[in-house]
């Protein structure tokens, strides 16, 4: 009688676990679905597309070294706009760009300082190290909140680099690029 209770106890520990894992793929599967519907996963999964690097290309080939393409786009709140920047390092040296972008409204406002008011996420690589005579291109997704006001934001894109002789001073490399988002 003994064995009959301690097999009873083992079928029991074996339909918990397996009620707890049909549990937990249901959970998962759920949570997949909220995400899907709720659109969390618009992050900077996209990348540059071959126009777009093909027309930075272009850019830099006719002499400029800090290129932004397109200038500008329109996009849905909620929904992402992907623009690129392309950088030609013609410094004697491989060298660290900063990159260092700052959203505007139509009335000038800085939309960066306070991000809860601004309802725009700017995202792009901080610092990109290229080669002396190389150049690269790096994406800039924009994506406005879903509660986002309508309206024209302008991002300023300023491009540096550290002074060779002075680490703690950063010098502009060429001028400051800007385009536009258009949230509808």
């Amino acid at each position: 009688m003994a064995r009959i209770l301690h097999r009873k106890g083992f079928e029991l520990a074996i339909s918990t676990i397996v009620v707890m894992i049909l549990g937990i793929l249901v959970i998962g599967g759920g949570l997949l679905l909220v995400a899907r519907l709720t659109d969390w996963s618009t992050g900077t999964a996209v990348d540059l597309s071959n126009e777009q690097i093909a027309a930075l290309k272009q850019m830099m080939s006719k002499g400029e070294l800090v290129a932004v393409y397109p200038d500008s786009q329109t996009v849905s709140p909620g929904k992402s706009a992907v623009f690129g920047v392309g950088i030609e390092n013609r410094l004697n040296q491989l060298t660290s760009f900063s990159i260092d972008a700052t959203a505007r409204d139509q009335d000038g406002n800085d939309k960066t300082v306070n991000w809860t008011l601004a309802k725009l996420s700017i995202e792009f690589i901080p610092a990109i190290d290229i080669e002396k005579n190389e150049q690269k291109e790096e994406k800039i997704v924009v994506t406005p909140d879903k509660t986002a006001p309508r309206g024209t934001y302008t991002i300023f894109v300023n491009t540096s680099y550290k002074d060779p002789n002075n680490p703690a001073k950063s010098i502009l490399y060429e001028s400051i690029r800007f385009f536009t988002v258009l949230v509808q």
